[in-house]
C-alpha cells in the first residue's frame, strides 16, 4: 500500500531555452515530482498548543475539584484525597498530560485545539490514527526538549510515530490521491 511519503504527481517544470528568434525563455515541461503534504505551520502549531493547555487545565481542574468534592462528601473531616493531590501534584500533571493527548487524538483525531482550527491528525497512509501509533505519538512527547522539535515542519513526535498534523482538506486529498494510485494499480495488474 502507498503511503503520502510515496505519492506522486505530475509537476510542471520550467527550463530555459532559445526560442526560434534566439531569444532566451522559459519553457514549461511536464514530469512526476512528489506530492508534498501541507503541513500545519509553526505558527498555528504553536495557536493550537495555547488553546489544548486552556483545555488541559479546564479539564484538569474539573477532575481534581470533582475528586475533592467527592472525597469530603463521603467523609468531611478525612482531607487524605487533599493531602496525595498535594504531594502527588507532579504525577497527577503528568498523568493527565498524557491521557489528554492520548485520548483526544486517539479518538478525535487531534487534540481540542487541533480540532477548532481545523486540523486533524493522520497517519502515514492518510488515515485516522490507530491506538498503537497514538500511543507512540504521545509518549514521544516526554522526550527531553521535544517541544523544541515544534519549531521545524515537523516536531519529533510526528516524525518518529510515522503522523503529519494537517488540514481536513489535505487529508482528503491525500485519500482520494491515494485512492486513485490504488485503483490505477488493480486495474494494470
Amino acid at each position: 500500500m502507498k503511503t503520502i511519503e510515496e505519492l506522486k504527481v505530475e509537476k510542471t517544470f520550467y527550463r530555459r531555452e532559445y526560442d526560434s528568434s534566439g531569444k532566451l525563455v522559459r519553457a514549461p515541461y511536464q514530469k512526476m515530482g512528489r506530492r508534498e503534504p501541507v503541513l500545519v505551520t509553526p505558527g498555528v502549531r504553536f495557536g493550537y498548543f495555547l488553546l489544548d493547555l486552556v483545555f488541559y487545565y479546564i479539564l484538569t481542574f474539573i477532575i481534581i475539584t470533582l475528586a475533592v468534592v467527592i472525597s469530603l462528601s463521603a467523609n468531611p473531616e478525612d482531607y487524605t484525597v487533599v493531602a496525595f493531590i498535594t504531594e502527588y501534584e507532579r504525577l497527577i500533571n503528568m498523568t493527565l498530560f498524557f491521557l489528554f493527548y492520548f485520548s483526544t487524538e486517539y479518538f478525535f483525531g487531534g487534540t481540542f485545539g487541533k480540532l477548532i482550527c481545523g486540523y486533524t491528525v493522520i497517519d502515514q497512509h492518510a488515515e485516522k490514527m490507530n491506538m498503537g501509533t497514538s500511543l507512540l505519538r504521545t509518549i514521544c512527547r516526554y522526550v527531553p526538549f521535544e517541544a523544541f522539535s515544534s519549531f521545524g515542519e515537523r516536531s519529533w513526535h510526528d516524525k518518529w510515530s510515522k503522523t503529519y498534523v494537517v488540514k481536513r482538506k489535505e487529508r482528503d486529498e491525500l485519500k482520494k490521491l491515494l485512492n486513485t494510485l490504488h485503483d490505477d494499480k488493480d486495474l494494470l495488474d
